[in-house]
C-alpha cells in the first residue's frame, strides 16, 4: 500500500509458502481491508479461518483477506480440488465484503454448491475436454454454514474465466475468451451471455478479454 503522494509505503507484505505462489487480482473493501487471489504449489501456504485448510491439488486457487494495516489474515483458505490444476485468476468485493472469485479448474471434484448454475464438470460431460471456468462467492468472514455462498462451473464453451465485476445487486459479471456473461445474484442462472464479434478469429489469434468494469447502472465495460 502506497501512501497518496506515491512517495512512501504505507505497508508491504509477502504472502506464500515454500513453493511456487502467484497472485493474480486484488480487491478491496469499504474498511481498507485487502482480498487477493492466485495460485499456490505451497502446502505450507497460510491458512486462517479457511474453507479448505489443506492443499488439495497442484496447484489449488487460495483466497486471502488482510487486515486494513496489512498486519494480519483475517482469511485465508484453499479453494479447489484434485484434479491437478485449480487456477483463480480475478476477484471482486461487494459492499457487504463478500467476495467474488472466477478461474478455471481441471477438477471434477472442485467445490460447488447445489441449486448452483452448473454443478457438473465439463470432462464429465465430454471426456475430450479438459477444463471449466468456475465462479464462487464467499462470506465476509468464511465463517458458519454459510461460508460457500455459492460456487458454480461456467458455460462449458468458455473455460479460462479470467477476470469478474459486480453490480450494486450482486451480479456476477465474467469475461472468458471472447465471451461477457452476467450471473444472477445466487449463482443459479444466466440473465444474459454473448460472444464478442468475430470470437473465432480472436480466440485463433490469442485475442481474448482479460478485464471487466460495471458501472452503478448495470453496464459493463470488457
Amino acid at each position: 500500500k502506497f501512501m497518496p503522494d506515491g512517495e512512501g509505503i504505507v505497508y508491504s507484505t509477502l504472502l506464500g509458502g515454500n513453493s511456487t505462489d502467484l497472485s493474480t487480482g486484488f480487491g478491496l473493501d469499504a474498511a481498507g481491508n485487502a482480498y487477493v487471489v492466485g495460485w499456490t504449489y505451497s502446502a505450507d501456504f497460510p491458512v486462517r479461518n479457511a474453507f479448505q485448510p489443506t492443499l488439495r491439488g497442484f496447484p489449488n486457487t487460495f483466497v486471502t483477506k488482510l487486515n486494513a494495516t496489512g498486519s494480519d489474515l483475517l482469511y485465508s483458505t484453499f479453494f479447489g480440488g484434485t484434479g491437478g490444476s485449480d487456477l483463480g485468476t480475478d476477484i471482486a468485493v461487494d459492499a457487504s465484503g463478500n467476495a467474488y472469485i472466477t478461474g478455471d479448474t481441471a477438477s471434477t471434484d472442485f467445490p460447488v454448491t447445489p441449486g448452483a448454475l452448473r454443478t457438473t464438470h465439463v470432462r464429465l460431460q465430454n471426456p475430450a475436454a479438459d477444463r471449466d471456468g468456475f465462479v464462487a462467492k464467499l462470506n465476509t468472514n468464511l465463517s458458519g454454514a454459510s461460508s460457500l455462498v455459492y460456487s458454480t462451473f461456467c458455460d462449458v464453451h468458455a473455460p479460462f474465466s479470467n477476470s469478474i465485476d459486480i453490480d450494486p445487486s450482486g451480479n456476477a459479471y465474467v469475461t472468458a475468451e471472447a465471451r461477457v456473461q452476467k450471473l444472477n445474484s445466487s449463482g443459479s442462472a444466466v440473465l444474459y451471455s454473448f460472444t464478442l464479434p468475430d470470437a473465432a478469429a480472436n480466440i485463433t489469434t490469442g485475442h481474448h478479454t482479460t478485464d471487466v468494469t460495471v458501472d452503478s447502472d448495470g453496464q459493463a465495460y470488457v
